[in-house]
This record gives structure tokens, sequence and C-alpha cells, in this order.
């Protein structure tokens, strides 16, 4: 006499140390209940870090993206600063050069008058002098310019260099964040798998005496459950006793 469904063996999917173990010899257990735990300090532990690291993601990220947006201002702000000082510096330069061409002209117009002897020396030698002061200044603008270019092309790179190196920091963040939720997930299911479930429905018929702190290999067979079912009755008999008297479907009765 036996259940119409045979016997399922309890095993251990895993190896590890026994945390907690419920199995009783007759208990009647519901599939996917909870029989025996083993040991999973470590990968809660590992879990907690993991969590922790996603939980500080968000905050390190928001930090970079208002440094970001703080920088791209900035960097607006300098644009608009320094194209301003271009403006001025280029109106003074105008300036300058058309007063420098100016004095040249007078400076010419008195190298004639000077060569015919109708001005003197010292007043050639005076509008000499402002010419070459006027012409000065010029090319003082105008190296400003050029200073003020090289500038703002220089921090124009800085700027993009520090940006790209923060986004390059987002990037990387948002990495580890898809990491750390992979992470998780695995270790979840790792710590899943150190907890033994009833494969069915039924009755603990048989029970490894393992308590507490006993240690089980991967595989390991810890017990077995007979199912919840109807009884049938099995019967065998030698082919020489049967041939010709039994038949599929014949009525039997047992004593």
């Amino acid at each position: 006499v036996e259940v119409e469904q045979a016997a399922h063996a309890v095993m251990a999917p895993i190896a590890g140390k026994i945390a907690a173990t419920s199995m009783r010899l007759g208990k009647a257990v519901e599939v996917g209940e909870n029989l025996l735990e083993l040991d999973a300090s470590t990968e809660r532990l590992r879990l907690q870090e993991e969590e922790a690291k996603l939980t500080a993601i968000p905050v390190q990220l928001a930090a970079l993206v208002r440094q970001i947006g703080d920088e791209e201002r900035a960097a607006e702000h300098g644009r608009g600063t320094t194209a301003s000082s271009l403006e001025q510096a280029q109106a003074r330069y105008r300036e300058a050069r058309s007063a420098a061409s100016f004095a040249q002209d007078q400076l010419q117009r008195m190298a004639q008058l000077r060569s015919m002897n109708i001005v003197a020396e010292v007043e050639f030698l005076r509008i000499r002098t402002e010419a070459e002061k006027a012409q000065a200044s010029a090319d003082a603008l105008l190296h400003e310019i050029k200073r003020l270019t090289s500038d703002a092309l220089t921090k124009r790179h800085e700027k993009h260099a520090a940006l790209e190196a923060l986004r390059r920091d987002v990037a990387m963040l948002e990495g580890q964040r898809e990491l750390s939720i992979a992470s998780i997930a695995r270790l979840k299911q790792d710590i899943d798998k150190h907890v033994i479930r009833a494969p069915v429905s039924g009755v603990i018929g048989e029970v490894v005496p393992l308590q507490a702190g006993a240690f089980v290999d991967a595989g390991a067979v810890t017990g077995s459950i007979i199912p919840s079912g109807n009884l049938r009755i099995v019967a065998e008999f030698t082919p020489a006793r049967v041939l010709g008297r039994m038949h599929a479907g014949q009525h039997a009765r047992l004593r």
C-alpha cells in the first residue's frame, strides 16, 4: 500500500552551515514552506554594503549635476565677460590706430617742412615723439587683444575639459549604480538559495538528524516529504502465475 505520488526528497541546493530547522517527523507542510535555513550572514553583510552604496549614488549624482550646471553657467558668464573685454579693447585699438595714423601723417608733413627749414628742429622732434607714442599705444592695445583672445581660448579649453571630467564621473556613477543593482539582485538570489523549502505539500516522512551548526554538502538529502493523496495497492506476480488469468481492468480484492 502506497500513496499515488512518490515521496519527494528535501535536498540542500548549496553547501553551508545550518542556522535553523523546523523539520519534524510527521509534520504537515505546504509547498514552499521554509523547512531549513543555512547561514547566509556573509551574503547579508555584502547585501547591506551594496544597498548602502546604491543609496549614496543618487546624492553624488545630484551633486555632480549641480556642479555641471554651475560650471556651464560660469563658462557662459566668462564668455560674455571676455567678449565684452575684447569689444572694449578693439574699440580702444581702433581709436589708437586712428590717432597713430594721424600722427604719422602729421610727422610726414613736418618732415617735409623741416627739410625746407620752415619748422624748428625741436618742433619736429616733438611731433615725431608723439607719433611714436601713438604707434606704441596702438601696438600695446593690439597685443592686449591677442592676449585676451588667447586667454579666452585657454579658459574655454579648461572649462570644456572640466565639464568632460564631470560628465565622465556622472557616467561612472551611473555604471556603478547599474552594477550595484545587479549585485543586489544576485545577492538576494544567493541568500534565497540558503533557504530550503518544501517541494510539495504533504507530511514529513523522513528527517536526517541535523542540528543548528551542522554542515551539509550541496545536494545532501535532509529528509523527505510524502505528498498528500490517495492510497493505492501494488501487487507483484510472476508471469507464469497470471498468464491467461489476469487482464487489464480486472477487479481485485486485498485480504
